[in-house]
């Protein structure tokens, strides 16, 4: 496993000689220098044109190291260093702004008629640990191969790419299952994410980030089904897992796997899938045969017309029946602008409710002890943009629930 590594290749790509990347050609980001530790320039990066990397935002994180051109030689190799997180749903990122300008020339911008960005090695710590994961903003168009353990969630802004469980022993430009690859067009400016999300339990960690400036022929593919809102949760008594397609093309029906120790899978249901959509639908699959008292993990396979298949990432139930904070419902979902969360808690001591995004950033919240038993509770979300949120409830020992709705 390389532990400390997250590997992000970046490939800005345009036009180009060979079959494959008639329309890409390589970019060099190469020995940036600063004047703030800020803002960060990579001259020459194609001819006559300079890239601009800029730091404008973090969470949990600080930057280690922006480049270290000793290694991969014709990448840009971030080091980024993350705080302690305690829960599974936590993130910690650095937000970029990559801008593309004429050489020499901060207020010139260049307008790059097509790039690609590409995660490698996006790979997790283990089970009940962090992931890495990347967002990329949601106009890009998603790439990558069938079997990739790399699942993504979509909302209004972003495109959040979030890793399995699973470890890789190395950097591994041949390794397409941990590779995504986003397409840009018409780009001057474009904002992203690197970052965590989940458990990070030691004081700090440092990880390694490298964007590589070439084309990775196995990954131009757009994969025939787009997967949102995928999740594993308790529902009466019973382990649940839901997901939602924004897309499908020759798709035939959906296999649920089922583990007890995250390893060793077996198939426990079946579900027929729409087949050819443009429009989002919901799947659902309760898992009876699953024993009580015994923590469980599942994926899904997506089974093709043709009989090619591709995986989810793992998800994980530590019991069933063992709801740890009791969100019967919420609804409407999705919702215009009040969205009611009815809640069956049973800890004692406060419990707070909370509505977050894909990166956890708390956008609404409230408290109490009052909330505990058969209550509900309700939040305005006229603010919010339209995309995909969380319900977060967590009692007063740290345990934690969440549910996924839509805002319209």
């Amino acid at each position: 496993m390389k532990k400390s590594n997250l590997v992000i290749v970046l490939i800005a790509l345009l036009l180009s000689g060979n079959a494959f990347a008639q329309s890409y050609s390589i970019l060099n980001f190469r020995k940036p220098t600063t004047s703030d530790n800020i803002n960060f320039r990579f001259t020459h990066v194609i001819s006559g044109v300079d890239a601009i990397v800029s730091v404008v935002g973090t969470k949990n994180a600080t930057l280690s190291n922006i480049d270290d051109s000793s290694i991969y030689r014709n990448a840009w190799n971030p080091f980024i260093t993350f705080g302690r997180a305690n829960n599974s749903t936590d993130s910690s990122y650095i937000t970029f702004r990559i801008s593309f300008v004429k050489n020499n020339n901060n207020s010139n911008a260049h307008s790059v008629p097509r790039f690609a960005m590409t995660a490698v090695d996006l790979d997790g710590n283990g089970i009940g640990s962090y992931r890495e994961m990347y967002a990329v903003p949601s106009s890009s168009t998603p790439r990558g191969i069938i079997g990739s353990t790399i699942s993504k969630v979509t909302s209004s802004l972003f495109n959040t790419f979030i890793s399995s469980t699973l470890t890789f022993s190395n950097i591994d430009t041949t390794n397409f299952i941990a590779m995504s690859q986003n397409d840009f067009t018409n780009t001057s400016s474009y904002t992203m994410r690197v970052g965590i999300v989940g458990r990070q339990s030691s004081s700090s960690t440092t990880r390694q980030f490298s964007f590589y400036f070439k084309p990775f022929n196995p990954l131009n593919i757009v994969l025939p089904v787009e997967m949102i809102d995928l999740q594993a949760s308790v529902k009466n008594s019973t382990n649940t897992v839901s997901w939602k397609t924004t897309s499908e093309k020759n798709t035939n029906h959906f296999e649920i796997y089922r583990s007890n120790d995250g390893i060793n899978y077996e198939v426990v249901g079946l579900v027929e899938a729409i087949g050819n959509s443009t429009a989002v639908q919901s799947y659902e699959y309760a898992d009876l045969s699953a024993e009580a008292g015994v923590a469980s993990f599942y994926k899904i396979k997506v089974v093709d017309n043709d009989g090619s298949a591709s995986w989810t990432h793992a998800l994980y139930i530590a019991a069933k029946g063992n709801s740890v904070a009791g969100i019967n419902s919420i609804y409407p979902n999705p919702c215009n602008d009040i969205l009611n969360v009815n809640l069956n808690t049973v800890s004692e001591g406060d419990i707070t409710v909370e509505v977050v995004d894909a990166f956890g950033k708390v956008l609404n919240s409230t408290s109490g002890d009052e909330i505990n038993g058969m209550s509900s509770v309700s939040f305005d979300l006229s603010n919010l943009s339209t995309g995909v949120y969380f319900v977060k409830v967590t009692n007063n020992n740290g345990q934690s629930e969440m549910s996924k709705f839509v805002k319209k």
